[in-house]
């Protein structure tokens, strides 16, 4: 790495520009105004063009401006005692920045790069934008009267307490295309006072944006997650506005109070799932919405049986399938129970009992028994016929096997 520094006010491209005369900063080298101003003339790559105090020289200032170039800078850019980069005149130029651009740490309102050019005027920017820590040392400003300023960039844009990573003056037109994320500080918004933005990235902790009070109408398109506290910077305090957050990522948007005119679109506007199909008690869709579906747990589910993320444990201990078995191989209800019981089929009691008694003379008694639950019309009834003489005493006694509903019939022997 070698430290180059401009002896002269004068194009990038004239070595007479730099010192040594002989030839030009290239790849690997830090560059230094010096206090002299250098008309960018060409496509560049270094580590880096500053305004800050020359380590060499010990002298810092100047600054770096083109005006109706086109060209690429494959640098940072990095302002100290005065503005590094300004932009001015060019209309319908693209400028092609791959670098990170830094607003000054050591003088107020020395910004990283200052563009004052262009009706319209693009930017294609790849790396970060940051704030400088002085007031008013933003890192990149676009401060052309009523003019249109196009940002399309790769990166985050940070602030700090005293300065915008990226901002409008009030009266100037600025649109951003922006992949990355925005890092506010509690104070100052990431990006301030533009027309539109369209965002795909992370808007973070305070209110991210400042509205201009050109614009009749303000957009902000965010696909991902947006994060505002009201008290902590605002969303804007000109005219009307409209948020659109357009993926289903969590969005949290508190707006300051005044006279605000602000449609808010948040992602409980947009495709959400039903509540039934959300599980139960779990918010969504900015809390206001609460999930319903209940999900039984593993142990409740028989083995093998899929439920949330796996599957069923539930099964029946061998000691009640042994059981189960037992039962199904036995057909009569009073069977069946004794064998549950553990009992041998033929020692079932036969504990369902009939009666019915008829006068004569002679008087006839009739039993019939048979296993529990056994219809009156089966024909396992065991069958008692008796015969009472005058006195009561038995003159007969005899048995049949048949239904109940035959007791009367019944051929008994």
């Amino acid at each position: 790495m070698a430290i180059r520094y401009a002896i002269a006010s004068g194009n990038w491209s004239a070595v007479g520009t730099w010192d040594g005369g002989v030839s030009l900063p290239t790849v690997g080298d830090d560059v230094y105004a010096n206090g002299f101003t250098v008309t960018l003339d060409q496509d560049i790559e270094v580590t880096k063009i500053s305004t800050e105090v020359c380590p060499t020289t010990s002298v810092g200032g100047g600054g770096f401006n083109y005006t109706n170039v086109q060209f690429t800078l494959i640098c940072d850019i990095v302002a100290g005692s005065s503005i590094c980069v300004t932009h001015s005149s060019a209309t319908n130029k693209l400028m092609t920045i791959i670098g990170n651009i830094y607003g000054s740490n050591t003088t107020p309102s020395m910004i990283g790069l200052k563009n004052l050019g262009g009706n319209p005027c693009y930017f294609n920017i790849t790396g970060n934008i940051y704030a400088g820590t002085e007031l008013n040392a933003h890192g990149f400003q676009h401060a052309q009267t009523y003019g249109a300023c196009n940002v399309t960039m790769i990166g985050d844009v940070i602030s700090t307490t005293n300065a915008y990573g990226l901002v409008a003056s009030t009266v100037a037109y600025l649109y951003v295309d922006l992949i990355g994320a925005l890092y506010p500080s509690a104070t100052i918004p990431a990006i301030g006072y533009f027309n539109s933005l369209n965002m795909i990235g992370l808007a973070k902790r305070t209110a991210v944006f400042a509205a201009t009070s050109r614009a009749n109408s303000i957009t902000a398109t965010i696909s991902g997650v947006y994060y505002i506290v009201d008290g902590e910077g605002s969303i804007g305090s000109y005219t009307t506005g409209r948020i659109l957050h357009n993926f289903n990522e969590p969005i949290v948007i508190s707006i300051e109070t005044g006279a605000n005119s602000f449609d808010i679109y948040s992602a409980d506007a947009f495709d959400q799932p039903g509540e039934e199909n959300v599980r139960l008690g779990t918010d969504y869709a900015s809390a206001t919405l609460t999930g319903t579906l209940a999900v039984p747990d593993p142990s409740l589910v028989n083995k093998g049986v899929p439920t949330d993320d796996t599957i069923g444990t539930y099964e029946l201990s061998g000691d009640i399938i042994s059981r189960l078995e037992n039962c199904s191989t036995v057909a009569i209800t009073g069977q069946q129970i004794a064998s549950y019981n553990g009992a041998p089929a033929e020692l079932i009691p036969y504990n369902d009992k009939r009666y019915d008694y008829m006068t004569g003379p002679p008087d006839l008694m009739y039993l019939g028994t048979a296993p529990v639950g056994t219809l009156d019309s089966s024909t396992v009834w065991n069958l008692t016929k008796i015969v009472l003489a005058i006195d009561g005493s038995i003159t007969s006694e005899t048995y049949a096997t048949d239904s109940w509903d035959n007791h009367l019939t019944a051929s008994y022997s």
